[in-house]
């Protein structure tokens, strides 16, 4: 990523920026400008590090709280309440942002952040840390609303959605890199080291206090007062499609090593480095969104994401070789990868200035939703048909709805596409 290619005196989003914004982040020096891009993509790591940062010392956790039932309830709950604290979190974020404005919040969160994550390294009570895990994941909605909003007000056309799939590319890489460095860290300092990793948000709110400008997206009480009415006739529908695309994405998260364990592949250390394709795949997805969308514009890009998926969920449920089973997980994983520049993107352009920051905060609450509704779409399915079938219809799903949606972009008007 380079800084003059992504900020530059031209990339200024003109149609929702004041004079005077525009007129602050030009003035910015080259390395200025690097050092604020640089930050603003780097919180697309906020999200992906709630999770991957302590994965390898689940059992550890379990371990340390007794083991048993008691000990892996509260393990597993450091997974998990994260994510209920980034759902009720997206639309309370995208509140705060109004009231005191995209940057303001960005730096808040920030030290929340990093002070919640790395809590764990000193806190040892279950409860007190399980408490401190679900005000992570409400700081990570506020980080990553933030960024989004910023990148939403800096930049405008293909520079802002290049700079969303960067910050989709970076997530899925970091979130492979957490794991290796959360693993060593265990190994050498016990099951309370990895927390430092999120140590990553106070060199970010440095950078983030020294680079990034103030812009101007705070809502008026009229404007605030119509959000809900708003989001529902203008973004119901994205909301709806997003959640629905999510739980595709999230079946080599929380399915795959069920469908592996049943087609052998019981290893841990073979079920991994199938599994880290999909990460792949969606760092992939995310470099090459701007690029697609250029040639194929939006809507066809979103189809092709869609089917990408399908065809990915088609080969997991048809194949045992452990080859293909990873190219299927990477080709889910694009679709991850693509999935929050194209949602992103498309919130920014539809909503006012003011309600950008709500609007991207209820983004990232529909992600989790979608998360949430993986196990209770699939696992139905794997009860009435086995694992390989659930996978085989969520993959036929996808590429029906891929089929509708390159349907629905030729009868719509190119004006109205996207």
């Amino acid at each position: 990523m380079e800084g003059d290619n992504l900020v530059d005196d031209r990339s200024i989003a003109t149609g929702s920026a004041s004079a005077d914004e525009m007129s602050s982040t030009a003035s910015l020096g080259r390395a200025r400008r690097f050092l604020m891009m640089s930050v603003l993509v780097s919180c697309g790591l906020s999200v992906s590090l709630i999770f991957t940062a302590i994965g390898p010392v689940l059992s550890s956790l379990s371990t340390r709280y007794g083991g048993g039932v008691r000990g892996d309830v509260i393990a597993q709950l450091m997974m998990t309440l994260p994510s209920i604290g980034v759902i009720i979190g997206g639309p309370l974020v995208g509140v705060l942002a109004g009231w005191w404005g995209a940057r303001s919040l960005l730096l808040g969160a920030l030290f929340v952040y990093g002070v919640a994550g790395c809590s764990g390294i000193v806190i040892a009570e279950p409860y007190a840390l399980l408490g401190t895990r679900f005000v992570l994941g409400v700081a990570a909605a506020g980080v990553a609303t933030a960024a989004a909003a910023l990148i939403g007000e800096l930049l405008d056309g293909i520079r802002r959605t290049r700079a969303l799939g960067y910050s989709s590319a970076l997530a899925s890489a970091g979130s492979v890199v957490s794991v290796i460095a959360a693993g060593k860290l265990a190994a050498y300092g016990g099951v309370g080291l990895p927390f430092a990793i999120y140590g990553v948000a106070f060199l970010l709110l440095l950078a983030g206090i020294a680079s990034v400008p103030e812009v101007r997206t705070r809502a008026r009480t009229e404007e605030a007062a119509g959000f809900w009415t708003f989001s529902v006739s203008a973004l119901g529908s994205i909301y709806l499609a997003l959640m629905a695309v999510t739980v595709v994405v999230f079946m080599t998260g929380i399915q795959v090593s069920f469908l592996l364990a049943a087609k052998g592949i019981t290893n841990p250390d073979d079920q991994a480095w199938i599994i880290a394709c999909a990460s792949v795949g969606a760092a992939t997805g995310g470099l090459i969104y701007s690029t697609a969308q250029t040639y194929l514009g939006r809507a066809r890009t979103f189809a092709l994401c869609v089917a990408v998926m399908g065809l990915g969920n088609l080969l997991m449920g048809s194949q045992s070789e452990p080859g293909l089973l990873a190219l299927g997980c990477a080709m889910n994983g694009i679709g991850a990868g693509m999935t929050i520049p194209h949602f992103g993107s498309k919130i920014i352009e539809r909503a006012p200035v003011a309600m950008r920051p709500r609007a991207l905060g209820l983004m990232y609450t529909m992600i989790f939703v979608g998360e949430f509704l993986n196990p209770w779409v699939v696992t139905p399915l794997h009860v009435k048909f086995g694992i390989d079938t659930a996978f085989l219809l969520v993959g036929a799903a996808a590429l029906g709805g891929a089929g509708l949606a390159y349907l629905r972009q030729r009868q719509t008007p190119a004006a109205a596409q996207g």
